[in-house]
């Protein structure tokens, strides 16, 4: 018996709807990304000359290198906290598309999974 869907059809949707989803998260991501890298950079470049030109001592630099380490790790945590918001917004796109065509082909709602 022939699906009553196009299973191929189905997949392109299915792909669409992760990539549009996708693609508005890693626009946010990078624009955040950007901005936090830039201040990461400037960061460990005043310290670099500030310790260079000897305008800070061993232990203010040990500080601000802690300062930094700390804005990297929180960094690095966003952007996973982020990613995982991503993954389960795309993996809720995924899921509508799918409960959608088999509802279209059933006739009735079915409830989703989340």
């Amino acid at each position: 018996m022939p699906h009553p869907f196009d299973p191929a059809g189905l997949a392109k949707d299915i792909a669409a709807a992760v990539s549009g989803t996708l693609q508005q998260d890693v626009t946010a991501m990078s624009g955040f990304s950007r901005t936090q890298l830039q201040a990461m950079s400037k960061q460990a470049a005043w310290i670099a000359e500030a310790a260079a030109n000897n305008e800070i001592t061993k232990a203010q630099r040990d500080f601000f290198l802690q300062d930094l380490a700390r804005m990297a790790l929180t960094f690095v945590k966003v952007i996973k906290g982020l990613s995982l918001i991503a993954v389960e917004k795309a993996w809720n796109a995924a899921v509508r598309v799918i409960w959608g065509a088999i509802e279209t082909v059933i006739g009735k709602a079915l409830p989703l999974p989340f």
